[in-house]
């Protein structure tokens, strides 16, 4: 580095446009470093330089940025309070990561300073989870190590003190059971009139349940066989229903509906939507917005009136039909496949070693290699009639728009 301009023993002065000067080095980690204030001569810069020099040499250094924050005593508390408002979040997720903030972390970590959390200090509160919310204690680490590395980027802290080995992913506890081509017929007959088309959507198109809330007249082309995907309701505390996208990009898109299921649809928009094209396809029994509530609670009276409560069709929830629709779609389907059809952004379909080989005979909903040629709405409408003309009239529509 001899002879270079502006080098030095150790680190480098530089003059700014201001006419200050400004110091910075490589430290002991091998990154670039530079002062946080500007000086007024170039020998107080050189002092600076000498004195973060002295502190390597002691052993005692820390970034510059650390320091200061050790000095100011900046807390975890104020910083994960930044952190989260600096962020652009989706208001269900806003909520979520406050809830995990105020319920789960800021009670242990909150009065701390950045500095003073300790990998051991995480492995404790970690641990004690214990192993009865693997779901939750996953979710709160995942805030945790999220807000640790962006005080990493910062140079407010050297390194992440989140170590946990496999802390953020957890193992399903409730496997959700899809339902059966049968169960989901009872199902849907056990519904209340005005809410028995929301089993077929669910179970054949794979639809969200705040996708299926928002959904209305405007939406639905029979003609093409096609649901238009383009909003999705999220309640947020006292903020109420909050229309926005759907969950991720790939959930604006166009849905193929079964040819069997368009002359339910078309008997429900007749009997129980309004006429303007704003009007929703599901509403409570006020007229207003399908809430959860409206939809669970006649949901687990048609679970129990199928008759088998406490067993494995007593564990479906009313979005397990997305993973019933999701499951007939990996049924001998490629991957590419697969994830084109309907389920928008599921992050559960089978790897390319997992799923079956092309077979016209590896399920109901097989497709064999006459069908590569085809579009996967084109793929899944083949399929899904082929598998229904083989199964009788159980899950076939009569005129009217009920099952037969």
């Amino acid at each position: 580095m001899a002879g270079k301009a502006n080098h030095r023993g150790f680190g480098y002065v530089r003059k700014l446009p201001s006419k200050r000067y400004q110091g910075s080095y490589i430290g002991p980690d091998l990154a670039p470093y530079s002062g946080l204030t500007t000086f007024a001569t170039k020998g107080d810069s050189e002092a600076w330089l000498a004195a973060e020099h002295r502190l390597i040499s002691m052993g005692e250094w820390t970034a510059p940025k650390a320091r200061r924050l050790a000095e100011e005593r900046v807390t975890f508390g104020a910083f994960a309070d930044a952190w989260l408002h600096q962020r652009d979040l989706k208001p269900g997720t806003r909520e979520l990561y406050r809830s995990l903030l105020d319920k789960q972390i800021l009670s242990t970590f909150g009065p701390l300073s950045l500095a003073d959390i300790t990998p051991a200090t995480v492995r404790m509160w970690f641990g004690s989870y214990g192993s009865k919310t693997p779901a939750y204690r996953a979710r709160a680490y995942q805030v945790l190590r999220a807000i640790f590395e962006t005080a990493v980027s910062d140079e407010l802290i050297a390194a992440n003190p989140c170590r946990v080995k496999g802390g953020g992913t957890h193992t399903r506890v409730r496997k959700v059971t899809p339902a059966t081509l049968d169960e989901i017929q009872a199902l849907t007959e056990a519904m209340p009139a005005r809410l028995a088309v929301a089993v077929p959507l669910a179970s054949f198109c794979a639809l969200r349940f705040g996708e299926m809330s928002e959904l209305r007249r405007k939406d639905i082309d029979l003609q093409a066989g096609i649901l238009r995907i383009r909003r999705g309701v999220v309640r947020v505390g006292r903020q109420g229903y909050i229309v926005g996208h759907p969950k991720s990009a790939a959930g604006i898109r166009g849905v193929a509906v079964p040819p069997h299921l368009i002359p339910m649809i078309k008997s429900h928009l007749k009997d129980h939507v309004g006429p303007g094209r704003e009007a929703l396809i599901l509403t409570s029994p006020t007229g207003d917005r399908l809430g959860a509530s409206c939809l669970q609670r006649p949901w687990w009276k048609a679970r129990d009136k199928v008759g088998r409560p406490g067993s494995a069709l007593a564990r479906l929830e009313a979005h397990g039909g997305r993973a019933r629709g999701a499951d007939w779609c990996n049924r001998g389907r490629t991957h590419g496949q697969a994830r084109a059809f309907n389920t928008a952004g599921r992050d559960d379909l089978p790897t390319r070693s997992q799923r079956p080989r092309l077979s016209d005979r590896c399920g109901p909903f097989g497709v064999g290699c006459a069908y590569r040629h085809l579009s996967p709405c084109e793929v899944a409408l083949r399929c899904i009639s082929r598998h229904l003309a083989n199964v009788g009239p159980g899950l076939r529509e009569v005129e009217g728009g009920q099952w037969s």
